[in-house]
Formats: C-alpha cells, structure tokens, sequence
C-alpha cells in the first residue's frame, strides 16, 4: 500500500515534522488520498512514463516541470491525453 521514505541512517534529523508517503503508483495514491492532481519533477527519459501513468490513474490536472522530455515521447503523452478527453 504506502510506507514510510526517509533517510534512516541520519541521526541528526528531528523526524517529528518530516514524514513523507510513498505510493507503488498513481493510482493508489489517488484512492488513498483522494488526490485530483499530480506535479512531476524527475529526469527526462521518466516523464513520459509519469505523465502517461497520472494519465491513466484519471487526475483532473497534471503539471510536468521537466526540461528535455524527447520528443517522441512527449508526443505519445499528448496524444494519449487527447484521446482520453
């Protein structure tokens, strides 16, 4: 389901308001949390993989911050999104 991403072997880190949940994919991350929108910050060869997963998990909006996508995979976003509308 989600578990518990942190860094366990610093020591030095007051975890008492840091606490970050990690999803196997979109999807479930929808269905836990009721979330309608997705941010994507991650290296270009991975976007369209992310954006055409936020696709198919059906979130309302969907914003990538990524710099280099190739083309050919941006295209393949674009019209799987076309095609969904």
């Amino acid at each position: 389901m989600f578990e518990l991403c942190e860094d366990e072997d610093d020591e030095n880190v007051d975890r008492s308001e840091r606490v970050v949940v990690c999803w196997d994919d979109v999807a479930d991350a929808k269905a836990e949390t009721k979330a309608n929108a997705s941010i994507i910050y991650i290296p270009p060869p991975f976007a369209a993989a992310a954006i055409m997963e936020a696709l198919e998990a059906e979130l309302d909006l969907i914003v990538c911050i990524t710099f280099g996508i190739p083309q050919h995979d941006l295209v393949k976003a674009v019209k799987a999104a076309l095609l969904q509308q």
